[in-house]
């Protein structure tokens, strides 16, 4: 809206800017919440939303006095963080920008996939099942990856059929040239980037503050990367690709990272409010698919290290399971298995804030690394 109203009136022509709209989105987003959070909390502990984690939670944490406490406290906070999203890329965002369209269609129907799984577990049942839930993820990530790349160059984007390897200039693997079969290659790894993003942020939930905060920094890094990729001479300078309007994801990223900001505010220890799938699975998923549009899937794994690290620790229990009956961690992901070592929650929470700080910082100074 605003982006349309500066086009319109000379005096607003500041308004016009990225960056100007993308700081007035993430103070709306992180607004929607100190304005609006109390009441939101209030209304979800008041309907019964309550995190039952006696009965999810692993058996040995179960004992626990940390983990006792957490039951009953509200959980689906996810869905003011999608929806003060939304509303501030509705109010900064140029909605005319295809990138945008799409990334608002990925936000809901993952947090609407989210939510039936909330739902699930908070009415008794187990939630989606894991097939359900890598389905509807799949479905999401694999038809937002396929518009990006199919319909890149109406948008004289190009690039988007493209799969480019960071760290070096130029090195890009086409996979235009190689046909339906290239393109479908090239679209199923932006789907795969969408799903494990969602998944990833999924699993690490489970502390006070920690996929809030670790999904902060690396959508604020994400965003800055954004941004980047999307102003052409700062993209020729850095020597990466240079993705036609992506840069108007910046206000949509950077409302998304406000909104988690405000979320912070009220989940940290001890939380009053949980995420929940409904604002892990899309909060992930957008993080994805802004890197799968600016081409940036390669340096993912930088930005994302701790998710990527706690994601690992989990597939690996679980295939050695699976392999050997036997289990190489007491409990995963591993930062449950450090919290039956001993270590206080917030000591394991802040840890791993600051590692993804350093992450998303080092993501950005990896960009121009062939000088």
């Amino acid at each position: 809206m605003i982006a349309w109203l500066a086009g319109q009136f000379d005096g607003l022509r500041a308004l016009d800017a990225i960056t100007v709209r993308a700081a007035l989105a993430g103070m709306a987003g992180c607004g929607a919440w100190l304005l609006f959070g109390r009441r939101f909390v209030n209304r979800l502990a008041a309907g019964g939303v309550g995190e039952k984690t006696l009965e999810t939670d692993a058996e040995l944490l179960r004992d626990r006095d940390d983990v006792a406490a957490k039951s009953g406290t509200p959980t689906m906070g996810g869905l003011l963080i999608i929806g003060a999203t939304v509303a501030a890329t509705l109010l900064f965002g140029d909605l005319a920008n295809p990138w945008v369209r799409m990334g608002m269609g990925l936000l809901v129907v993952l947090a609407f996939a989210g939510a039936l799984d909330d739902r699930s577990k908070l009415a008794g049942g187990g939630g989606l099942s894991r097939g359900a839930k890598w389905a509807w993820t799949m479905a999401a990530g694999g038809a937002a990856a396929g518009l990006v790349v199919w319909l890149g160059p109406a948008f004289e984007a190009p690039e988007t059929r493209q799969i480019v390897f960071p760290f070096v200039r130029g090195l890009t693997w086409d996979g235009a040239a190689w046909g339906v079969a290239g393109l479908v290659l090239v679209a199923g790894f932006g789907a795969l980037v969408i799903v494990a993003c969602a998944n990833a942020v999924n699993i690490v939930d489970g502390m006070d503050g920690l996929a809030g905060g670790l999904a902060l920094m690396a959508t604020a890094g994400m965003t800055l990367n954004t941004y980047l990729c999307g102003h052409a001479k700062l993209a020729d300078y850095l020597g990466i690709v240079h993705v036609s309007h992506s840069g108007e994801l910046t206000v949509m990223g950077a409302a998304l990272a406000g909104s988690l900001l405000g979320f912070l505010w009220f989940n940290c220890h001890p939380a009053e409010v949980f995420m929940g799938d409904v604002g892990s699975l899309p909060a992930g998923g957008f993080l994805g698919y802004m890197a799968v549009v600016t081409r940036l899937e390669l340096l993912l794994p930088v930005i994302g290290a701790v998710f990527v690290y706690m994601t690992l620790s989990s597939l690996v229990q679980t295939a050695t399971f699976k392999a050997t009956g036997k289990r190489v961690l007491p409990i995963a992901p591993l930062h449950h298995a450090w919290q039956l070592r001993g270590y206080a929650e917030q000591q394991i929470v802040v840890r791993l804030w600051i590692l993804g700080a350093v992450c998303s910082v080092a993501s950005l100074a990896m960009l121009k690394v062939d000088g």
